[in-house]
């Protein structure tokens, strides 16, 4: 959700951006959309029974979490993350109860313990094993931008032009009225009757 959500936004920052600017700069713009992506945390349940974790040797990729501890056991339980020089604990939790901490990972083995009692001597460990993050795909270079495409001339008159021999309906001379005077009126040829 949180990625569709910080793609949405680039998007937006690009459509922003983008807005107006030229087809030779679209380039750019590819190029802003392109740059690495905003850190985000993960979430990761981490299941406390009664002197197991679930999964209890789990593997992340090196990067920020948030985890989250949910006691579906009898007895309290907590969770420890220890290695590394990292040490992350979650309050104890009673049964159906749950608590969360963010924690930054680097690649390396974690140790995960609950120390209540003697949950640990009981079995409740784990290794936590983080990997490094897969190499960033190589960004594509930009196309070049194209020219438009130049705009043929049509090979005829347009389909809605009239035909050749049809009178031109453009205006007249200044000096010729827009409506010839019928006969009998003021200017025009001819006798002039009253009557």
């Amino acid at each position: 959700m949180k990625r569709h959500l910080r793609l949405g936004v680039l998007a937006a920052i690009a459509v922003t951006l983008g807005w107006g600017i030229g087809r030779g700069q679209a380039a750019e713009v590819v190029r802003l959309v392109a740059l690495p992506a905003i850190a985000q945390t993960t979430t990761v349940t981490i299941e406390m029974g009664d002197y197991y974790f679930n999964p209890a040797n789990p593997t992340l990729v090196a990067g920020s979490y948030t985890i989250v501890a949910v006691n579906m056991g009898e007895k309290r339980h907590n969770l420890i993350i220890d290695g590394n020089g990292v040490y992350k604990q979650s309050r104890e939790v009673g049964s159906g109860g749950r608590d969360s901490f963010t924690i930054d990972l680097a690649p390396g083995t974690y140790r995960i313990y609950c120390d209540i009692g003697d949950h640990l001597e009981r079995g409740m460990l784990g290794t936590l094993t983080v990997t490094a993050p897969a190499p960033a795909p190589a960004a594509a270079a930009p196309a070049p931008a194209e020219p438009p495409p130049a705009e043929a001339a049509p090979a005829g008159p347009p389909a809605d032009a009239p035909p050749a021999d049809a009178p031109s309906a453009e205006a007249p001379p200044s000096d010729q009225p827009l409506v010839s005077p019928l006969p009998g009126e003021a200017g025009s040829e001819g006798e002039h009757t009253h009557g």
